[in-house]
């Protein structure tokens, strides 16, 4: 039993020697490895004076003392070509160690701005969205990241419940947060994105967002009652059964837009750019057409809902303008006088 014991004394006391041993080598690693590299530096100093020098240095028909005044005026050609070398090396590694720091700074501010998006205060929330936009300025590679989960963050904060229609009570702006965010999609910088933002499926009544970027972004089933939109860019936009009653459409963009099957009763439309856009099914009941340009625009088949010819009468229309087939000839000015 004690020659066991004695033993294993034994074996642990080894295991704890290497261990200690491999311990030292590993603090004296950085020491040899900086040794090695001074040894190298030096040889290749010394090459360089030397053979490469002389190798380098015409000496045809150079006597005397002319000949160690050509070598040195090579050597100091190289001694200058090298220093240019590690200078251009050490800004180099300046460069990238300076990139690492602020991709570590970027990740840890954008950690704690998320951090904060999931907070239980609405003001707490409200500085993380706003930290990212600032960190979405700072940063163009990390531009859609911000976008996407902005775009998030509205849909899960303010998501249109099921079934809900324009008529659930009166309709109350948007949270605070929820508007900031909103706000900073909206004025986001203008960088080619090649995404679509998407906000469909959300509850985004009374919203403010007049002269808001917001190109071929995604209101599909979204409840826009109310809200403001006015001077928006919104060419390619897709509002595919979004409830728009009484929205601010005033002088906003909406070329191109998809309003198939949308409620835009009592919307004011009044300047708006609707060429080519398409309001086939849409509802169109009261609706403000005053200079609104449908240059293009399809209002048929099937035919739109609650649309007048009276509405049409200050619209602005042309000969590719598909409207319904009880107002294919609209009452009031023809259509290139209107065009």
């Amino acid at each position: 039993m004690r020659s066991r014991r004695r033993r294993l004394a034994s074996g642990m006391d080894m295991v704890e020697r290497r261990l200690s041993r491999a311990s030292a080598i590993h603090r004296r690693w950085p020491l040899l490895l900086l040794a090695f590299s001074a040894f190298a530096a030096l040889g290749v100093l010394v090459l360089l004076i030397g053979p490469v020098a002389r190798w380098l240095t015409p000496l045809t028909g150079v006597f005397g003392k002319d000949i160690p005044a050509s070598l040195n005026a090579t050597r100091q050609m190289l001694l200058v070509a090298v220093a240019g070398i590690v200078a251009t090396a050490g800004l180099a590694f300046t460069a990238r160690t300076f990139f690492l720091t602020r991709r570590g700074q970027w990740a840890d501010r954008y950690g704690k701005a998320v951090t904060q998006l999931g907070s239980a205060e609405p003001m707490e929330r409200v500085g993380g969205i706003y930290a990212l936009e600032r960190l979405m300025a700072e940063s163009p590679h990390d531009h859609w990241t911000v976008v996407e989960v902005l775009a998030t963050f509205v849909r899960r904060h303010a998501a249109r419940l099921e079934g809900e229609s324009a008529d659930s009570g009166s309709p109350t702006p948007p949270a605070v947060d929820v508007q900031s965010a909103l706000t900073v999609l909206c004025r986001r910088p203008r960088r080619p994105e090649t995404h679509t933002l998407d906000l469909s499926g959300s509850d985004l009544r009374g919203a403010a967002m007049s002269g808001g970027h917001l190109p071929r972004t995604r209101f599909d089933n979204s409840c826009l009652k109310r809200a403001d939109l006015s001077g928006a860019d919104l060419r390619g936009a897709s509002f595919l059964t979004a409830d728009l009653t009484e929205a601010l459409l005033v002088n906003s963009n909406l070329e191109d837009a998809f309003l198939t099957a949308a409620d835009l009763s009592w919307a004011a439309l009044a300047g708006a750019r609707l060429d080519r856009a398409s309001l086939v099914a849409a509802r169109l009941e009261g609706t403000i057409l005053e200079d609104a340009r449908l240059h293009g625009a399809l209002l048929t088949p099937p035919d739109v809902d609650g649309l007048t010819a009276a509405q049409l009468t200050t619209a602005l229309l042309d000969d590719a303008t598909e409207l319904p087939s009880h107002l294919a000839t609209p009452s009031g000015p023809d259509r290139a006088a209107r065009a």
